[in-house]
């Protein structure tokens, strides 16, 4: 029952896109399948390999502060010059790391994959190149009616690519049992397949029409300055983002490392685990406009958002693998039902113009937060203070949700100023 309405109210909400919104999900998808496994194989390979957690820390961080510094600058630009060209190259650099991977362990090399992407969910220049413009051009695609489904089914269709990479997160293992290959070997088929698959997204975005023009000068009124932002509005949204990048760098970012310690379990056994959080997610990102509907923007994020802090935070007390596990699927899914409605309440409460300069801002906020964290948990982990990540991830979200409330409560967006119809 849940399968089929799900698919009804997908096939409802794919009538509102676009044809170039369904190629700028479709490429989205294929460069995300291998953030799906890399983010389950890479801190226990790179553990694997010789380095020590706060070393793999360190690289997280890394990726995370090289996007946040040039978020803001990506996306000043964006709004000016357009959005798509940001897109394209924040969908092909990634390529550059996965080569990098490809040839060598040397951890200064892996620092420069880092920096570049392919590392971490923030994922260094190429994140930032993305993250600067793929929700301003997605909501180009969008009205304000059906803006909260377009944003939960490009979530779905995100999470059902983290579900599909997950499911392949126990292939060096396999390799490595049936045909007797080394560590390092074991893990380059995910490697090459990583480069397939951006080069594949970038074909897709190249099509693309970007009605989104450079602001010329007599049009000032069009442009996103800072002068003409809601500078006040931009802070409260930046320390709410700030605070979900501080719970990510704590524990998500590291958390496959922190089942590696804490209960042995490597790729081949959180693979299925993170497969099913994803698929379930994909299924119930589908109710999060409907949820959006019935309580408001702001409720629905505060409920399931702190939900999935509270759930992260329950790990610490599963006295099995298995336990943990579960904990971690349902926080996947409270947490991926609140992604997209934020983000597209954060799209729909600023002036079009500004919209990717806005995302920019918070995104580097996010940035910064997640890059401070993953070294601090790296050094717990060596440390064996196991608890303290999750612990210090779990209140971040929750603080982040409460914050969203208290300071949004009466700021709505259009959709919710005027009767909606439709999804």
């Amino acid at each position: 029952m849940l399968i089929t309405r799900a698919c009804i109210h997908a096939r409802h909400a794919l009538s509102v896109f676009t044809p170039d919104a369904i190629r700028l999900n479709a490429s989205s998808i294929l460069a995300s399948v291998p953030v799906g496994y890399l983010s389950v194989v890479l801190p226990i390979y790179f553990s694997r390999i010789g380095l020590d957690s706060q070393l793999i820390g360190q690289l997280y961080t890394l990726s995370s502060a090289t996007s946040a510094i040039l978020l803001v600058v990506f996306g000043v630009v964006a709004d000016r010059a357009g959005r798509k060209p940001f897109v394209l190259a924040g969908t092909l650099l990634p390529m550059v790391s996965y080569l990098i991977l490809l040839s060598t362990t040397d951890p200064l090399w892996l620092s420069i994959a880092a920096g570049i992407g392919g590392v971490g969910f923030a994922n260094g220049l190429s994140g930032a190149l993305m993250s600067s413009s793929f929700n301003a051009l997605l909501a180009e695609k969008s009205d304000d009616t059906h803006r909260n489904a377009v944003f939960s089914l490009a979530n779905a269709g995100w999470t059902g690519a983290l579900m599909l990479g997950a499911l392949m997160a126990g292939a060096p293992e396999l390799l490595q049992r049936l045909l007797g290959m080394s560590v390092v070997d074991s893990y380059q088929p995910l490697f090459w397949l990583a480069m397939g698959l951006a080069i594949a997204g970038a074909l897709l975005v190249l099509p693309i029409h970007e009605d989104h023009r450079r602001v010329v000068v007599a049009a000032p009124e069009q442009r996103a300055s800072f002068r003409q932002l809601d500078l006040g509005r931009l802070a409260k949204l930046s320390l709410f983002m700030a605070l979900i990048g501080l719970g990510l760098g704590f524990s998500i970012q590291l958390l496959p490392l922190w089942f590696f310690q804490r209960h042995g379990a490597s790729g081949d056994t959180l693979g299925p685990w993170y497969a099913l959080g994803n698929l379930l997610s994909t299924l119930f990102t589908l109710y999060s406009p409907r949820l959006a509907r019935r309580v408001g923007a702001i409720n629905a994020v505060f409920l399931t958002q702190g939900a999935s802090a509270l759930l992260l935070a329950g790990m610490v007390l599963a006295p099995a693998a298995w336990i943990a596990a579960s904990l971690m699927v349902a926080r996947v899914v409270t947490m991926n039902m609140s992604w997209p409605v934020q983000q597209s309440y954060m799209m729909g409460i600023v002036r079009p113009a500004e919209r990717a300069t806005v995302s920019s801002v918070t995104f580097t906020a996010w940035g910064l937060a997640s890059a401070a964290s993953p070294a601090i948990s790296g050094l717990w982990l060596d440390q064996g203070l196991l608890a303290l990540p999750l612990l210090a991830g779990g209140a971040s979200y929750l603080l982040s949700a409460i914050c969203l409330l208290l300071l949004f409560r009466g700021v709505k967006p259009p959709e919710e100023a005027a009767p909606v119809t439709g999804v």
